[in-house]
């Protein structure tokens, strides 16, 4: 019996919009699904006399073994009355439904499984008065409702439905997390219906709506998951009847080109995946809703996106597609071109020089690939960036609960969907996660999105953990051979000695291996062990690419190494080295079986290996070693079991082996990692205070670009309000947090601070604030870096390269960036003397820190310097050791220099507030470029437009030829340019950019011969 009343006839009540879609709806899949008598009260047919004689029906006619159903949606009062078609508010005792009565009624039932749904306010399954138990064991009996007393049943505008009866119908459809079931065990999906309930309330409404559920008996009812046949395609008239199969023709009828299938077809796409076939057929990614899509490493996510995307691009909007990593970044960059470059503009930004940040701005892209932080530094620089954006596609969401970068992400998100809904727009986010189990509500918080999960990877994978004597589990196999026969882990070995015997004995019994280990200097040691024990064959290929790239001490363990099999992938390896690695290791034909990484290939980058071994799940340094997260092993262990591997790989599961030194470890192992269950998505923006000012500065500025109006307190509340952090304590708690007044102390902060100027009721960012909301340091690191500026005070005149990079190694962002070398501080003090840095500034950058810190502080400030200057990397690393011939691991020098460059800019800018008087000297606005490519000022206006073409090899033989600044290369003869750049295409675009750029700058850095390099 299914009861939807929209229109009452007393004008005392508020008519509703979607009561009688509710139950017709409810109404259809139950009656599809069963075809049997149902009865379906709407249309102003739900009066008091109607429904008690159904009731009475139901009541004569039911038996022990029937199924009976209840359904109400419209208005209840919170004197426990459900209001009907006729019901005079004034008198519900002779015109109304009372709950008691209902119940009374429903107990009398003879069938022993009752299922009673009450969408309407004022309606807690918990009462006494609503109890359906009656005494008898043989009771299944179901009752939820949609709020508790004093509570409103909110109804979803664009769900059209009652927000209980909405969650209630994808789950009995087997929608979200119920797909895949081919039975729904009742009590289970109540339990998710209210929990997901609770979080629609919260990120719909801002508003908290408690729904309950209450189960008589076992508790053992499974439902049949519900048909939609013909009564539901008759009510739900925009139901669609082409569906996708595993055929990716089917996708056709549904508006992907057939061009684009012959593209996938060629790469290798043959048939789509299950969690592909649903996305199309249950999260409709071929509409235009939210769709979140949580399934194992290697099911195919990236083609869901491409799909969002294409029809993005049919209907004339722009995609944003948004990764955690510069190296993801670059990777899905080239994978659309090489696909969808023939017909789609695609552009990249991650905070480099030649990021394609003009064609963003103005508007000439179909995608833009870019990271995190680059579109949220744009968004609150540029007025109605956003608003342009039809499509935003957020890959490994996941990182919303990282405590250094979810805070962004989730202050993006919300800057976004507002955005969106500013310029009239419905908002559309694609959101994508190999790494959670639960979503914490991150759907419902995106306007209700689609739940695409797949729980089980494409390719199963197996785990084992291996201790010395045996492995866990033992005795099994399950299509991959038997540990304690492959290898046998003596109890006299080495961790570093069992993970090559096992590296070695898996390649033997073809496999390709990747090696994670938690250091660079463990990966690079292992690697050189590892090919040598194996003496495999070269691979010229990767070998060849490495032609040009500068030498370096990891470049010269990972040359030895490819020429033996083996290649190995960190972060300090160039882009050039990195990618080519990875590009080898996925070639099925090349001969590079073992690669070593540390966790740089971890992050969502494509490789495929047919095992995966891991040595250490701890991340090293500090006071004290912090353990992986459950989520970085899930992500480790989908590097293996990858959709499009090699026959090999389809025929045996991916096989992921962790190496621990005992058998207690490795049942620790087993419990944390292999069987653990991630916990739901939380984002810890308010747990964070210090970061908290930097996202309330951040946000008042890109309120300030985007806001139709002042920037206000209550404005800043509202953004806030509306955050996924907000929605989390609303859903966790009764008490939600008081965000008014934490904002408030916050901008009284910022205004004590002079970032912000309260000019009640309007915002103002000062100077000082505005290059902080807009830079790349945090507001803590800023304001310690302007301490420190200020209190040099008049020592410092003139501001050049050397200052400001100095300066840079004084950030929080740079702080946790150690190199290892031999030189004291005080040696290291003088050689800033040798860069003509004044001696008070040199003792300012020392101070205030451990001796340790000052002196890494030092020591990078010296290493960026010689970058900068041209000297060849590896004399740069083995200057840093203090060695002319050292193979050891001088730390992330790569790393120092790149996160140097991303934060000078905002150095600079910091520099001039604090130094209104002083000299700027040079052309310091392309030092970013420098320190990103490695070049000195001469060259540096030609590397800004040609980037890696110009390599640093080219730009010393340019300086060893008398060729220093742009103006003697604009008059050099072909000859003396071609016996330097050695190729014909590279002098002619060196020539025209030369032609374009302006004259040179007089101020570079001074004479470096005196630094014994």
């Amino acid at each position: 019996m299914f009861v939807g009343i929209n229109d009452y006839r007393s004008g005392k009540i508020k008519n509703l919009g979607n009561a009688e879609r509710d139950a017709e709806v409810l109404w259809a899949l139950f009656s599809d699904t069963y075809e049997q008598e149902s009865a379906l009260l709407v249309k102003g047919r739900a009066t008091r006399e109607a429904v008690f004689d159904q009731l009475r029906r139901v009541v004569d006619s039911c038996t022990e073994a029937d199924l009976v159903v209840f359904t109400f949606s419209g208005h209840a009062s919170d004197e426990q009355y459900l209001y009907l078609v006729d019901t005079d508010p004034d008198d519900p005792v002779g015109t109304a439904l009372p709950l008691a009565q209902l119940a009374e009624i429903l107990r009398s039932l003879r069938a022993h499984r009752v299922v009673v749904v009450l969408d309407c306010c004022h309606s807690d399954a918990r009462a006494p008065e609503l109890s359906l138990d009656r005494g008898v064991p043989a009771d299944e009996r179901y009752l939820i409702s949609a709020s508790a007393i004093g509570e409103q049943a909110l109804e979803g505008r664009r769900l059209r439905h009652g927000l209980l009866t909405d969650a209630l119908c994808r789950a009995l459809t087997g929608a979200g997390e119920w797909s895949g079931f081919a039975a729904l065990p009742l009590a289970d999906v109540l339990a998710s219906v209210t929990r997901e309930v609770q979080e629609a309330a919260s990120a719909l409404y801002r508003q908290v709506q408690r729904p309950s559920a209450v189960t008589r008996g076992a508790g053992e009812l499974a439902l049949p998951v519900l048909l939609k046949g013909q009564r539901y395609r008759n009510v739900h008239r925009d139901h669609r009847e082409d569906t996708a199969t595993r055929d990716p023709r089917s996708l056709v009828p549904l508006g992907i080109p057939s061009s684009v299938v012959d593209t996938w077809e060629r790469m290798g796409v043959r048939e789509l995946s299950d969690v592909q076939v649903r996305a199309v057929n249950e999260g409709g990614i071929l509409g235009d809703g939210n769709v979140l899509v949580l399934a194992p490493t290697g099911s195919g996510k990236s083609l869901i996106a491409d799909m969002a995307t294409i029809r993005t691009k049919q209907n004339g909007g722009r995609t944003v597609y948004l990764a955690p990593t510069r190296a993801l970044v670059d990777e899905r960059y080239g994978e659309l071109v090489e696909a969808y470059g023939d017909w789609m503009r695609v552009v990249r930004a991650t905070g480099q020089t030649l990021d394609q940040v003009g064609d963003i701005l103005a508007g000439r892209f179909d995608v833009a690939v870019m990271t995190f932080e680059m579109l949220g530094r744009l968004a609150s620089t540029r007025r109605r960036l956003l608003a342009r954006i039809s499509l935003l596609v957020v890959d490994e969401v996941h990182h919303v609960a990282d405590r250094e970068r979810g805070p962004t992400l989730d202050l993006l998100l919300t800057l976004a969907m507002h955005a969106f809904r500013e310029s009239g727009r419905t908002p559309r986010v694609v959101a994508l996660s190999a790494a959670v189990d639960e979503s914490g509500g991150l759907g419902s918080w995106l306007d209700g999105a689609a739940l695409v999960r797949e729980r089980e990877p494409a390719v199963p994978l197996v785990h084992r953990v291996l201790f010395p004597g045996g492995c866990l589990p033992a005795g099994v196999s399950e299509g991959v051979p038997r540990l304690e026969h492959l290898f046998h882990f003596r109890r006299s070995m080495s961790i570093d000695d069992a993970v090559v015997g096992l590296v070695v004995a898996l390649v033997r019994k073809k496999y390709r291996v990747l090696v994670f280990r938690n250091t660079r200097g463990r990966a690079l040691r292992c690697a050189r062990q590892i090919s040598a024990k194996l003496r495999l064959q070269s691979s010229p290929s990767s070998l060849d690419a490495l032609a040009s790239v500068e030498r370096s001490i990891a470049g010269r363990t990972l040359r030895h190494c490819l020429a033996h099999g083996v290649g190995v992938h960190i972060g300090d390896l160039s882009p050039v080295e990195q990618e080519s690695v990875a590009r080898v290791f996925r070639d099925q034909d090349s001969h590079v079986d073992a690669v070593v990484s540390t966790t740089t290939l971890a992050h969502g980058v494509n490789v495929r290996p047919t095992a995966v071994v891991v040595a250490e799940l701890h991340h090293e340094g500090g006071a004290a070693d912090e353990p992986y997260s459950p989520a970085l092993y899930r992500n480790i262990a989908g590097r293996t079991g990858r959709l499009g591997m090699d026959e090999l790989g389809k025929e045996r599961p991916g096989l992921v082996i962790t190496v621990t030194d005992s058998k207690d470890a490795a049942k620790d192992v087993w419990n944390k990692y292999v069987t653990a269950t991630i916990p739901p998505l939380y984002s810890p923006l308010f747990d964070q205070d210090a970061e908290l000012d930097t996202q309330v500065l951040r946000t008042i500025a890109a309120l300030q670009a985007h806001a139709r109006g002042p920037v206000t307190i209550k404005s800043i509340t509202e953004m806030f309000s509306n955050t996924f952090a907000a929605h989390c304590k609303r859903v966790a708690t009764r008490n939600p947090l008081p965000i008014e007044g934490v904002v408030m102390e916050v901008i009284a902060r910022l205004d004590k601070h002079q970032y912000v100027v309260d000019r009640p009721p309007h915002l103002v960012l000062t100077e000082l604030g505005e290059v902080v909301a807009t830079g790349s340091l945090s507001l803590r690191s800023a304001s310690r870096l302007g301490s420190t500026l200020r209190g040099v005070g008049q020592s410092v005149r003139r501001v050049d390269e050397a200052v400001l990079i100095l300066a840079a190694q004084l950030t929080d962002e740079l702080g946790e960036i150690p190199l290892f070398g031999r030189r004291n501080l005080p040696e290291l003090k003088s050689r800033m003397d040798n860069y003509r840095l004044p001696r008070e500034f040199t003792t300012a950058a020392a101070q205030g820190v451990l001796r340790e810190e000052a002196v890494h502080r030092l020591r990078r400030a010296d290493a960026c310097l010689a970058w900068i200057s041209g000297v060849e990397r590896i004399e740069i690393e083995r200057h840093i050791l203090n060695s002319k011939t050292s193979e050891a691991d001088p730390g992330p020098f790569r790393q120092v220099t790149s996160r140097t460059a991303d934060v000078i800019d905002t150095v600079l800018k910091i520099a001039q507030s604090c130094w209104p008087e002083a000299e700027f000297g040079g052309n310091l606005a392309l030092l970013g470029t420098r320190l990103e490519f490695g070049v000195r000022a001469g060259p540096a206006p030609l590397v800004a437009r040609l980037g890696s073409r110009l390599t640093r090899p080219h730009c010393r033989a340019l300086v060893e030829e008398g060729l220093t600044t742009v103006e003697s290369i604009r008059l050099a003869a072909d000859q003396r340019l071609l016996r330097c750049l050695e190729d014909p295409d590279l002098v002619r675009a060196v020539r025209e950019v030369a032609a374009t750029v302006g004259h040179d700058d007089p101020f570079e850095l001074g004479d470096l011969g005196d630094l014994s390099w």
